[in-house]
């Protein structure tokens, strides 16, 4: 009898472990789902592939999208318009993202450290976090957001666009490999590229400045700084200078350049001129 109780302890033991195993097969662990709120965010994932249960459901297998390197969810039609990319952190090796037209106000790309491209253009954008984290980023365009303040604490970056938004303060001194920065049409009263010395062409036309700093520029070939307020240009250590958009600058009516320097596209007003003296 002793023997037999223990036969079916062990057969009811047997039976519960098959049932527990089945159940764990039939539920994914709550960890393996990267929580998406955008509905629309979402929709397009499930639109292009992406989440392989088709289902708007606020979630996503993080199977799904740890191996996405390239995401495109720009121009979405007026109903499909993206407001949160909250998820976009499971996409630990996304490599480019175009988010382009949608009403972002924020992004946190801490978690997507292999980033090399982010277009972000025409969004409601106000802050970005994460942006030291993405030590393969050489492409960024914030244009066209709402940016006030800006900090580009990354070295890797290349390239920055950022125009028309609302900045009066803009700071690169740590973004020392930058080769082009376009800040066209902002509020920015002055700015400073002393620590890039990298700096190929350089665009900050249509802000508030009255003064900038350059530093050595050895690589410098194009410069756009009209509709400004400077008081003084200096541009005779620019050797490579082949585009000087200068005019609309009430308060410059001398720029400073070398003997013998000639610089092919030259945009001034009637009130300025170029000079090896401007005293």
């Amino acid at each position: 009898m002793k023997t037999k109780n223990i036969f079916i302890t062990i057969l009811l033991a047997g039976i519960t472990m098959i049932s527990c195993t089945n159940e764990t097969q039939n539920e994914i662990p709550i960890n393996e789902f990267i929580i998406i709120p955008d509905a629309n965010f979402e929709k397009e994932l499930i639109n292009q592939g992406i989440d392989s249960d088709g289902i708007i459901n606020q979630k996503v297998l993080r199977i799904d999208v740890i191996d996405v390197e390239y995401l495109n969810i720009s121009n979405p039609g007026a109903s499909q318009i993206i407001e949160d990319l909250t998820g976009i952190e499971g996409f630990t090796n996304l490599k480019r993202l175009y988010a382009i037209a949608n009403r972002l106000t924020s992004i946190d790309i801490s978690k997507n450290t292999k980033l090399d491209t982010l277009h972000l253009m025409s969004n409601d954008l106000k802050s970005i976090k994460g942006l030291s984290k993405a030590t393969n980023l050489k492409w960024i365009n914030l244009s066209h957001n709402l940016f006030e303040e800006f900090t580009l604490d990354n070295t890797s970056v290349t390239n920055i666009l950022m125009s028309h938004n609302e900045l009066i303060s803009f700071d690169a001194s740590k973004a020392i490999n930058l080769e082009t920065v376009y800040l066209l049409t902002n509020k920015i009263p002055s700015i400073d590229f002393y620590n890039n010395p990298k700096l190929e062409a350089i665009n900050v036309s249509n802000n508030k400045l009255t003064s900038i700093r350059f530093g050595l520029k050895n690589k410098l070939y194009y410069l756009s700084i009209f509709e400004n307020f400077i008081t003084q240009l200096d541009v005779s250590n620019f050797d490579n200078l082949d585009y000087l958009l200068a005019d609309r600058n009430p308060n410059l009516p001398c720029i400073k350049i070398k003997n013998g320097q000639n610089i092919p596209t030259l945009q001034l007003s009637d009130y300025q001129q170029v000079n090896v003296s401007c005293d």
